[in-house]
């Protein structure tokens, strides 16, 4: 039997199942015949008929003759590797002549029965075997024979003594029966097979004596009750003949009637069919094993369960008494047995490991040769004789299982009678099998290994990707595919992926891939596809088959790629193009593209109305007059130029207007590079500036009557550029300064004339406002002093004011400086009188303290204002705020200010200062504790988080909490929840948080005691108290504010404050800050003993802090010089040393990491102390 390298689908095998029965039911010979095999094979009982010439000239031409109405009628299929097992039955109906006799006319149902094996493959009938129910034919032939039956009884009487003759002389078995089934003769065939006499035939038990009794007891019924039909009918038994062996025997009955109809006698006719009964059943255990081994490789199950139940077929179809199949190990040294049926079915007994070449199986893998034996007892490759003989075993055969001479293993059966050829055959048969069922199994398992493998990448990859059969059939989509679409693997399979596709785009997209699988060639295409949801997104089809060696297409692979943002990028790029074209037409300039080489491409609607040419004819601009004659030669050198650089093209020409009239137009163009940063194109813009040249030459002439009148008036006037240098300066200045135009132009001019207290301010403030110009483009003024050629400074006032061109870019500033020294006397006099008046303001002040939003904050300085503004900004919200400050700056009054202006105002505001508590104590005292949680807590205690539920909670010096409640504190902060100490349950935050340090947190991160992480969670707004000495000017108040408010507790009344000791106070540099500016107010109060008030110089210092008067910023150049000398000095008396008794901390009164972050910021360098000391 052919074996296929290839299993069909079942649907293929249908179909040409359905073909075959189409071609049996008509009479084209070469059509039926071209689904036979050479080795076919068609068994009529007592007839063997081989090859296709037998099955044309025997069966199928007299078949479709007799019978062209027949059907076959499928019982089963049973798929194998490579072939299909086809049992079927057919039915005909006799119409014609049969076996060379007359029609009758009648209709007779023929019942037959067949097996067909497929090859797969080939598409061809390779095997096949077809019965015929001979009893029936019989019969048709006595019917046929019915109206001649007078005739027949009369020749036979005749001829009886003849017939008896003839009988004797033939070699078939004849019975001649009275209607009671006794027997009444029978030939001498008979008797000589039985070894016996007429009257032992005629005897009553002569069938118990000579029929087996198996099928005496089954024939009985039948027997009895068919003789009473004048019937013809046959049966099948066995029969001992005088060697004491049975044969089986064919008995066809036969009634002779009589003249009414009734049964005279019977002849019976015994055909001798034991050796197609062995034939058959050969066939029967060939057909059964091999369906068996079919079916168990057909099972979805692993490697050892398919050969089990391949070695339970053989023992079952073969009489074997034991059979075992070993395959060869990875480095194949050795057999190792996989399955074993019948007397033995354990696998690890002492022949479940066998080396090749060890053994009669071990020799039968290394020969890969087939080794078989009728007399297991003599063979010289058993070698356990007794066991053989204790378990009567008689034959063996081992056959090497190979594919493509390569070995993978060995089958072998043991059996208590002898083999025959034909199980032998069926066994190498099965062997072949086998073998190609192991391989095939190991391959589909490595494939399904793969497959899966395969699947799960495709299911990993970010792309939708399906595989489709050759006629277009989806048979896999991927997990993303399926979980993009909501669909199931069932829903999207073969075409139901439709239903994910647009309405509009379904059926083209359906109509270009099936042409493209009729085609064969792969193909894209674009389509909206369905998400989960309903919406739908753009997406690229794409799909190639998959080819095998001999170009067929096996397979069809395709992707989807979500192509939804460029498909939007390309109508917002349509739009934007047809909008760009659109605004190209309709703006009042010139735009123009080319080439790379200059060649024009484009030219928009107003270029070509002003040249009054179409775009063709001004391809040609530099040979019909576009470009004024004057500048054409400059024009093409500049546009040469660019295009050999890439430079950018800017240049001022004039150009032809339609009616001949010259304009000037600035043409710009830029060079548009791809990814290799070559030069691909040029847009050009040409912008009429005929009008601007015009103003130009009018502004010309303008400045120049301008310059004669400035010339004339006695202020001094500056004309500077953009950048601040002088362009041109009036007779005025070089008059005052006594300096020539040169002069004036160099770069040290103003260090020249300004004052040197005024220099760096002017410079500084110059730099600000000219940069506030550039981008408002506003007039500005400045006030500096001016030297004059007297050798004396004089006040000028200085305005600035730009002149734009019409881009609003500044062109040139001009700047008069007015003369306001007398002006500037005038002011220090009123400065004066406002000292003398320095007592009449503190009442004015007293009710703006009062009038104040912020109560217990005094001040108005600028910082003070700024830090007020913040907290009004953040104060509503629930933000989380970070105060820093130096101690004794007022951080829990901006706190409290805060909550009061909150919407938790109503609710608790809860101080906790994280420094005074004990380490060990803080978590407790934040986020209570449970009663037992440790040594002392006999009583639940609600935390400081809880007790401002609703409200504030303020952390002062928040870094100095251990690193253990940092992580606490951040947890809340983050999830806003906490649990008490010792308890499990979360309990919600339901605050806000204020926290407070004097500390430099960055400091202390880079050093590791506090976390980053924590300090971002509270950085969130961050407000900055600066220091008293940084908003001096709220001294004066903060001075009348405590004098009032102690002297009215010690029960003083203080009228006025000692010149001196307000200048004391002003001053100093409050290291303390507010806070050490009351302690010394209360002291001062408590030691008072007159109406003035007056503090003891000796509490303050002499290196004190400096502060401007007159600034409202805090953080003027003048107190930074100030602060830099006083540290310089402290630095060089204690030569370069910070920190200790004689340390320049301790005699500046300041902290040593105060003193060094000062150092730090003003960039004082140490060394240079320690240095010049020591030389």
């Amino acid at each position: 039997m052919a074996v296929s390298t290839a299993i069909e689908s079942v649907s293929d095998v249908e179909s040409f199942i359905e073909e075959y029965y189409d071609a049996w039911s008509g009479t084209d010979l070469d059509r039926i015949m071209s689904y036979y095999a050479e080795d076919v094979v068609l068994q009529i009982p007592g007839l063997l008929m081989e090859g296709k010439e037998a099955v044309r000239d025997q069966f199928a031409r007299p078949f479709i003759t007799a019978f062209p109405g027949n059907r076959h009628l499928v019982k089963n299929m049973i798929f194998g590797p490579g072939v299909v097992t086809v049992e079927f039955i057919f039915e005909a109906t006799h119409q014609g002549p049969f076996a060379g006799h007359a029609a009758t006319g009648a209709q007779i149902s023929l019942p037959g029965c067949g097996v067909y094996e497929y090859d797969s493959a080939k598409r061809q009938i390779t095997a096949g075997r077809i019965y015929f129910d001979v009893a029936t034919l019989l019969q048709t032939i006595t019917d046929l024979l019915e109206n001649d039956r007078q005739k027949a009884a009369e020749a036979l009487q005749f001829n009886k003594h003849n017939l008896s003759l003839i009988t004797d002389l033939i070699p078939t078995f004849i019975h001649v029966l009275r209607t009671d089934g006794s027997v009444l003769y029978v030939n001498q065939a008979v008797l000589g097979y039985h070894g016996c006499t007429l009257e032992d035939v005629r005897r009553e038990d002569y069938r118990a004596r000579f029929f087996h009794p198996e099928d005496v007891k089954r024939l009985r019924k039948e027997r009895r009750d068919a003789l009473r039909r004048p019937v013809p009918f046959e049966n099948e038994q066995r029969v001992i003949g005088k060697d004491g062996k049975y044969r089986w025997f064919l008995i066809r009955y036969n009634p002779l009637l009589d003249e009414q109809g009734g049964i005279d006698r019977w002849y019976v006719a015994a055909f001798d069919i034991e050796d197609r009964k062995q034939a058959e059943d050969a066939q029967i255990r060939q057909a059964g094993v091999r369906a068996d081994v079919s079916a168990a490789f057909s099972k979805p199950a692993h490697l050892g369960e398919i050969l089990r139940g391949c070695t339970e077929a053989i023992v079952r179809h073969l009489d074997a008494a034991f059979a075992r199949i070993w395959t060869l190990s990875k480095d194949e040294s050795t057999l190792e047995l996989q399955a074993s049926a019948g007397m033995y079915t354990r696998l690890d007994g002492s022949y479940s490991r066998i080396p090749v070449g060890d053994l009669k199986v071990g020799l039968i893998a290394r020969e890969k040769k087939e080794h078989f034996t009728n007399d297991v007892v003599n063979d010289p490759r058993v070698k356990d004789k007794g066991w053989a003989q204790d378990t009567g075993m008689v034959a063996f055969a081992g056959y090497p299982l190979v594919v493509e001479d390569r070995l993978i293993g060995v089958v072998a059966l043991f059996a208590r009678r002898t083999l025959s050829e034909s199980i032998l055959d069926t066994l190498a048969s099965v062997a072949d099998t086998i073998a190609q069922g192991i391989e095939r199994k190991r391959a589909e398992e490595a494939l399904r290994s793969s497959e899966r493998s395969m699947s799960l990448i495709v299911n990993t990859i970010p792309t939708f990707a399906w595989s489709a059969r050759p006629d277009g059939y989806a048979d896999f989509l991927n997990q993303r595919w399926l979980n993009y679409t909501g669909m199931t693997a069932e829903e999207a399979s073969g075409w139901g992926w439709e239903e994910a596709i647009h309405p509009d785009d379904r059926q083209e997209l359906v109509d270009y891939w099936r042409s493209c699988v009729a085609s064969g060639t792969p193909g894209e295409t674009e389509a909206r596809m369905r998400r989960f949801d309903g919406a739908y997104r753009w997406f690229l089809f794409r799909f190639n088959p998959l080819r095998d060696e001999s170009g067929k297409i096996i397979k069809w692979y395709g992707t989807n790629i979500d192509i939804e943002d460029r498909k939007r990028g390309e109508e917002a790029l349509r739009a934007r193009e047809l909008s760009w074209r659109q605004i190209v037409d309709s703006i009042p300039g010139f735009v123009a593209t080319t080439g790379a080489m200059g060649e024009i491409e484009f030219l928009n609607r107003q270029t070509l109305e002003y040249f009054g040419r179409t775009q063709e004819e001004l391809k040609d601009w530099a040979l019909m007059n576009a470009v004024h004659p004057d500048d054409l030669p400059r024009v093409i050198q500049e546009r040469k130029k660019s295009i050999e650089t890439g430079q950018v093209y800017d240049i001022e020409h004039r150009c032809r207007r339609a009616d001949g009239v010259y304009r000037w137009f600035q043409v710009r163009g830029l060079p548009v590079r791809d990814t290799e940063n070559k030069v691909t194109a040029w847009y050009l813009l040409l912008t009429d500036i005929d009008d601007r040249k015009r103003v130009e030459e009018a502004l010309q002439s303008s400045e120049r009557n301008f310059r004669q009148v400035i010339d004339t008036i006695p202020t001094l006037i500056h004309v500077l550029r953009p950048d601040g240098s002088v362009l041109y300066v009036n007779p005025g200045v070089l008059d005052y300064t006594g300096l020539t135009l040169e002069d004036v132009q160099r770069e040290d001019y103003r260090a020249r004339v300004d004052h040197p207290e005024d220099a760096a301010e002017a410079a500084e403030s110059l730099r600000e406002r000219r940069a506030q110009a550039l981008s408002s483009a506003v007039p500005f003024e400045s006030e500096y002093r001016v030297l004059g050629k007297d050798g004396q400074y004089r006040w000028f006032l200085s305005r600035h004011n730009p002149l734009l061109d019409d881009q609003g870019k500044i062109d040139r500033w001009y700047v008069a400086a007015t003369d306001i020294d007398d002006l500037k006397r005038a002011e220090a006099e009123l400065r004066a009188l406002r000292d003398r008046l320095y007592e009449e303001n503190l009442v004015l002040r007293d009710e703006v303290d009062r009038t104040s939003m912020f109560e217990e904050i005094v001040g108005t300085s600028a910082a003070l204002q700024f830090v007020l503004a913040q907290v009004a900004k953040v104060a509503p919200t629930d933000s989380t705020i970070l105060i820093t400050g130096e101690t004794g700056t007022g951080k829990e009054l901006i706190a409290r200010a805060i909550h009061k202006q909150s919407q938790r105002s109503e609710l608790a505001f809860i101080g906790v200062n994280c420094a005074a508590i004990p380490r060990e104590l803080i978590a407790s005292e934040l986020f209570g504790h449970e009663k037992g949680a440790f040594t002392g807590a006999t009583q639940r205690r609600l935390g400081r988080f809880e007790l401002a539920c609703g409200g504030t909670i303020f952390l002062d010096e928040v870094g100095e909490l251990p690193s253990e409640t940092q992580i606490a504190l951040l947890r809340v902060l983050q999830e806003r929840e906490f649990e008490r100490v010792g308890g499990t349950r979360r309990i919600r935050a339901n605050v806000r948080v204020i926290a407070a340090t004097n500390r430099d947190l960055q400091a202390t991160i880079r050093a590791g005691s506090f976390r980053s992480d924590l300090f971002y969670r509270l950085n969130v707004f961050p407000i900055a108290i600066p220091p008293l000495r940084e908003r001096s000017e709220d001294i004066p108040l903060l001075v009348e504010y405590f004098i009032d408010r102690y002297a009215r507790k010690a029960g003083k009344n203080i009228t006025a404050v000692n010149k001196k000791t307000f200048e004391s106070l002003q001053s100093y540099g409050w290291p303390g800050n507010i806070r050490e500016l009351q302690n010394v107010i209360e002291r001062s109060i408590i030691l008072c003993e007159t109406e003035v008030f007056s503090v003891d110089k000796n509490w303050l210092p002499r290196q004190a802090f400096l502060t401007e008067t007159k600034s409202q910023t805090g953080l003027s150049r003048t107190l930074l010089a100030q602060e830099r000398e006083m540290i310089e000095a402290a630095l060089q008396e204690c030569r370069g040393q910070v920190f200790g008794p004689s340390g320049a901390a301790a005699r500046l009164g300041l902290k040593r990491s105060t003193l060094e972050s000062k150092i730090r910021a003003l960039k004082i360098d140490k060394k240079r102390f320690k240095d010049s000391s020591s030389s």
